[in-house]
């Protein structure tokens, strides 16, 4: 059953998640990429989340919506590239207690995959459903169901968030960035 429709973006500013790369110019050794992030899910937020190697490690926050325009008038210091923002479109499905949704990455004018987030509602605390999540997967996409990502491989029991989310989804457009 069709739920509704979601959005997904990198690197621009749009209307659900985007993502926007800002580069630094004058502190190179300092600032790191900062990537801002909105979800269709999460209307009255933005994500900013300066990656690094290690899921614990990077800076994130959860924004008001407004956290763009700030950045903005930071445009001495910072610049959205926004040749290299990615969208998401796509549909939400509901299987049981599953939210899947499903939905064409883009990178300006170009289709650059199919992204699949599978979200099991009752759990909030993702190694408390990482066995399920995995049956799931392994039960629609074999091929796919080794690939856990960071968030499952977790050996806390801290609650799962939004920016957990973001956070994958940053990974997945950053490796597509990587293969053009």
């Amino acid at each position: 059953m069709i739920r509704s429709c979601f959005s997904l973006s990198v690197c621009g500013f749009l209307d659900y998640p985007n993502t926007l790369n800002y580069i630094h110019f004058q502190l190179q050794s300092c600032i790191q990429h900062n990537y801002v992030l909105h979800h269709s899910n999460f209307p009255q937020s933005s994500f900013s989340i300066a990656p690094t190697d290690c899921l614990r490690t990077s800076p994130r926050a959860i924004c008001d919506l407004g956290f763009d325009l700030i950045l903005m008038k930071l445009s001495s210091g910072l610049t959205p590239d926004t040749a290299g923002k990615y969208e998401v479109t796509g549909v939400e499905y509901r299987l049981k207690d599953f939210v899947i949704r499903v939905g064409t990455a883009s990178q300006v004018t170009t289709a650059k995959g199919v992204i699949v987030e599978v979200e099991y509602e009752p759990s909030q605390v993702a190694v408390q459903s990482a066995q399920m999540m995995n049956e799931m997967m392994q039960m629609f996409f074999p091929q796919y169901a080794g690939n856990r990502p960071d968030v499952i491989n977790k050996t806390s029991t801290e609650p799962y968030s939004a920016l957990d989310t973001m956070y994958q989804y940053l990974t997945i457009f950053r490796r597509m960035r990587k293969k053009a």
